[in-house]
């Protein structure tokens, strides 16, 4: 469109006969305008965080949201990810269960969430795993923090269904020992309960995240190489992965194809081997056979003798 608009304006000027100068310096002169209006305004730049809620089907991750999202009242959904303003330059995210052991599901779910995070800046992932048997948690944080191992120390557990817990302070104490290897250092853990109050859980996110610190706000430029690299990162895990299982896959094939011939070498000299051994017996019976012939054959002959 602003290559459009510098022609009109040449040939108009042409139409009134300008000189070749005038007309150069009005062609630099509008493309200069038309650059400097596409350049975006540094002072007015700014970008909403994200803070990603993740985990598996079935462990409470919809109805928190739905907690938090009916109380503060700003809901919207952005490529398939349910977002809720808990701040003014902060959005809580709900995004899809991870069900990456369905190869079909898997691939969507790397498509959504590659895309989204190309688009938005996350600072922080909020893995929720309710209150169980402790293998049971265990298992399932494993499920999920297995694809995000670099960003290890951007995670935080949350723990739902805290209400059945018959000793909470010795549950507390327990689980925070069982699972220090899933945390990051600084062992970050929430646990939460089905009456929990909104606003303290908000603050207590916050805290969490160290979003009440300069780095990872607003006020801390926001560094694009950073979140690129997350975001390779996170693609480069599944591409990985998938090369991996390719290459095992081609390993169990070349070790079957070669059982395959083992196999069939070992059954043709078993076949020559039963044709030598065959070949053999026919050799020994034919002997033995003329054997006997002329065995009987002397013995009628001497009886022959013994007659006349």
């Amino acid at each position: 469109m602003a290559e459009k608009n510098i022609y009109k304006i040449l040939a108009l000027a042409s139409a009134f006969t300008f000189t070749s100068a005038s007309v150069v310096v009005i062609y630099f002169g509008m493309k200069l305008y038309y650059e400097k209006k596409k350049m975006p305004n540094k002072s007015q730049k700014f970008q909403t965080l994200k803070y990603l809620l993740v985990g598996p089907p079935g462990v409470g991750k919809t109805k928190l949201f739905k907690r938090i999202s009916n109380f503060f009242k700003q809901k919207q959904v952005n490529q398939g990810f349910e977002e809720c303003q808990i701040r003014h330059d902060i959005d809580l995210v709900s995004t899809p269960s991870f069900e990456f052991e369905n190869i079909n599901e898997r691939e969507i779910i790397i498509k959504q969430f590659s895309q989204y995070m190309m688009k938005n800046h996350i600072i922080h992932f909020f893995l929720l795993v309710n209150f169980e048997r402790t293998d049971l948690m265990k298992k399932k944080i494993l499920n999920v923090l297995k694809y995000f191992k670099k960003f290890k120390e951007k995670f935080t557990v949350i723990v739902t269904d805290f209400q059945l817990s018959d000793n909470q302070e010795e549950d507390k104490k327990n689980l925070k020992q069982a699972l220090h290897v899933y945390l990051n250092q600084n062992q970050s853990i929430m646990f939460v309960e089905n009456d929990f109050n909104v606003e303290q859980f908000r603050d207590q996110l916050l805290v969490e995240a160290q979003a009440l610190n300069l780095t990872d706000t607003i006020f801390e430029p926001i560094n694009e190489n950073e979140q690129q690299l997350l975001l390779q990162q996170f693609q480069n895990m599944f591409t990985n992965r998938d090369c991996n299982q390719i290459k095992k896959q081609q390993i169990n094939e070349n070790n079957n194809q070669q059982q395959e011939i083992i196999l069939t070498n070992t059954q043709q000299d078993n076949i020559q081997q039963q044709q030598q051994e065959n070949e053999q017996f026919q050799i020994n019976d034919q002997k033995l056979f003329q054997d006997d012939q002329s065995i009987l054959m002397n013995d009628q002959f001497k009886s022959n003798q013994n007659q006349q």
